[in-house]
């Protein structure tokens, strides 16, 4: 065949040395060299495979045709002809959700607790479908029951819970929920004395992780790291239109102030006197919505851009946009995607003075 064609459902990401292959029908990315992924560009806007190696040497013409086959080993393209390219028409990277706010965080206090049936009814009203709850200190067995009994499960797709570990986290606790709530889709616990996770199986219905760190708020969330690069199709086609983070997300704080995130400094409201229906409406309350990694110094130039989460509440403080928006790096990423290698985030010196102005000095990893 004189002609090579990616597959559909195949795309790549183009960073500043590197590119990523993302293959969205079975959910996985692959990092690729820069100069063969805009061989595979050209390939693909149907023009031969012949006449694009034919300025290479041999031997580079020998590389590039064995990586090709590497790349129809994987499915990620075929050999074709050109009348078979009307056979692969353009994968469509629009992205809609019906509901007003898909996800959404509470962070669980006492003032958060007494309201619990309130907010769960605003989130309906919103049509949540994914609710993360996060306590920093233990919740006990009647206070899980008591959590998962102020939910309404039949609207509710997922439920998160994060709280801290105590001894009598067990699997006996874990089956009591499994009889009366099969929204639960994860339970974390930190400061517990080992770091491990399980997926669900036949027992207990949602998965456990357990982390050693010792969490006493959401300054703790944000970190961008490898382990966390995520290949979902919907995500990436959320992540090419939208914030990764905060698109159709809603949070309220511990003291119930009603926010983008809880560590976003702007708040809207409080949920003792302001709906999140009211919130939502906020002339400024969507401002990062629309706010892609393209759109993000830095990250605009990195190969992970559509399959990472950004934080727009913790960042480096180094640019703003015409309108006066961070568009500054998330704070804690370690990657430079000019060099290609992964760092210790909090011990770069160029991050010290956003450390300091964030208070964020107990994060900083020891020697």
């Amino acid at each position: 065949m004189n002609f090579f064609k990616l597959f559909p459902n195949c795309l790549l990401t183009i960073g500043k040395i590197n590119a990523v292959i993302h293959d969205l029908e079975r959910n996985s990315s692959e990092l690729i060299p820069l100069d063969f992924a805009k061989i595979i560009l050209e390939l693909d806007n149907k023009i031969p495979v012949i006449k694009v190696i034919e300025n290479y040497t041999d031997d580079e013409k020998e590389i590039i045709l064995k990586n090709i086959e590497y790349f129809i080993a994987k499915d990620y393209g075929i050999y074709c002809s050109s009348e078979m390219f009307s056979l692969f028409p353009k994968m469509s990277t629009f992205f809609e959700e019906p509901n007003k706010i898909s996800n959404a965080i509470v962070e669980l206090s006492s003032t958060t607790r007494k309201a619990l049936k309130k907010i769960f009814n605003n989130l309906l009203e919103l049509d949540c479908l994914h609710i993360s709850l996060v306590s920093y200190e233990e919740l006990y067995e009647e206070e899980f029951l008591n959590i998962i009994d102020a939910i309404n499960i039949d609207r509710i797709k997922s439920i998160e819970i994060t709280s801290k570990w105590h001894d009598q986290i067990n699997d006996v606790l874990f089956q009591k929920i499994n009889k009366i709530d099969s929204s639960i889709y994860k339970l974390s616990f930190f400061s517990a004395p080992f770091g491990n996770y399980f997926k669900f199986d036949e027992n207990i219905f949602f998965e456990r992780e357990f982390s050693t760190q010792d969490i006493t708020s959401f300054k703790f969330c944000g970190k961008v790291e490898k382990k966390y690069l995520f290949t979902d199709m919907s995500k990436y086609l959320e992540s090419i239109n939208h914030n990764s983070c905060l698109h159709k997300k809603i949070s309220i704080d511990s003291v119930g102030n009603i926010r983008n995130c809880p560590s976003m400094p702007q708040s809207f409201g409080n949920i003792k006197n302001t709906t999140l229906k009211e919130a939502l409406n906020h002339e400024d309350f969507k401002n990062y919505w629309n706010f892609t990694k393209d759109k993000i110094e830095v990250c605009k130039d990195c190969e992970f851009r559509y399959i990472c989460t950004d934080c727009r509440a913790y960042t480096e403080r180094t640019h703003e946009d015409k309108e006066g928006l961070d568009i500054s790096k998330p704070l804690k990423c370690g990657y430079d995607p000019y060099t290609g290698e992964w760092e210790e985030w909090s011990t770069n010196p160029l991050k010290e003075k956003a450390i300091e102005y964030y208070g964020m000095q107990e994060l900083v990893k020891k020697n």
